[in-house]
């Protein structure tokens, strides 16, 4: 698509992310819940969210933000399907990940730059392959 065309969707994708991106949040502050079938739906929906910016932000090619939304979707689909437990440590990480996500969208928004997120990425790495 041309440039030109995506900069007229910029507005609706910086909305729309911002707002998965507090779902996320919520998602995951659940998945520490003593309530199994409230924990489980927070695992679909985190997944959901994470599959939802990574879609968007791979159509809107913002390179940064999308890979680690495919991090952040492949470590909830292992929770999810039972392949990682949870932790506190990840669900701090997870936050701080969000909160650079947040940063990058508002570069977005201001001049239409991503900022770098080569340390986010590395640590959703280690999240989804532990060594």
């Amino acid at each position: 698509m041309a440039l030109n065309t995506l900069l007229t969707y910029v507005p609706l994708y910086i909305k729309t992310s911002r707002e998965s991106l507090k779902t996320l949040l919520e998602n995951v502050d659940l998945l520490v819940s003593s309530d199994l079938e409230a924990k489980k739906k927070a695992e679909f929906e985190a997944y959901r969210m994470a599959h939802t910016l990574k879609s968007s932000s791979l159509f809107m090619d913002y390179k940064h933000i999308s890979a680690m939304m495919v991090l952040l979707e492949r470590y909830f689909s292992l929770v999810k399907d039972g392949g990682i437990t949870i932790s506190q440590a990840a669900i701090d990480s997870i936050h701080e990940v969000v909160k650079q996500s947040e940063a990058d969208l508002r570069s977005i928004e201001r001049e239409n730059k991503e900022i770098d997120l080569a340390n986010q990425i590395n640590t959703l790495k280690q999240l989804v392959s532990p060594t």
